[in-house]
């Protein structure tokens, strides 16, 4: 759905600049949500997985920068895992440090939307490369919020909304050097 209104509505976006914020209703928050219970191990598993299964789409679909900083991520995510799970001298998660930056996150999904702009992957493999690399992030998002409170959890969200915001001007570059090339053929009109 994402890449295809990215698409349908350029118009819309393209020329925006900065977010504001916006209404929120329902209930005040009382009461800190419930814990969840979150295999961090599978998570992990399958982005590490994501290098052999689908790194040939992450490499069609991110500039060589990006896929080179998948790919170390993704190679460190197999050895924090190999290091958890040795039969040896097994370890823990608990001590395991892994990072995916929100910078990263933001410019691998802008790659992804231009990927499809430009259709250099069919939309099904994109859609399939996609998959271990959230799992990555929300691999990274539990290990760099696992001792936070619910606000402070919110501030770190907010922080990465602003990284796709700073890093807007990147993507629409991309976006319209596409457009400039011809790639796509397209009823999307660009102000």
């Amino acid at each position: 759905t994402l890449l295809r209104l990215t698409e349908v509505h350029a118009a819309r976006w393209l020329d925006v600049t900065r977010s504001h914020d916006v209404p929120a209703y329902g209930f005040e928050r009382i009461l800190e949500p419930p814990p969840l219970d979150v295999n961090v191990a599978r998570l992990l598993e399958e982005f590490a997985k994501g290098r052999i299964t689908v790194g040939d789409q992450w490499q069609a679909a991110l500039t060589a920068a990006n896929f080179e900083v998948i790919d170390q991520l993704s190679e460190e995510a197999g050895t924090i895992l190999e290091r958890a799970t040795r039969a040896d001298k097994p370890g823990s998660l608990d001590e395991a440090v892994f990072n995916m930056p929100d910078e990263i996150w933001a410019r691998v999904v802008y790659d992804v939307l231009v990927a499809h702009h430009a259709r250099a992957v069919p939309i099904d493999k994109l859609i399939a490369s996609l998959i271990p690399l959230y799992f990555g992030r929300v691999a990274s998002l539990i290990f760099e919020t696992r001792t936070l409170t619910t606000d402070q959890a919110e501030v770190f969200i907010e922080r990465q909304a602003r990284a796709f915001e700073l890093l807007k001007p990147y993507f629409v570059e991309r976006w319209n050097a596409v457009m400039a090339e011809g790639s796509v053929e397209s009823e999307v009109v660009v102000r």
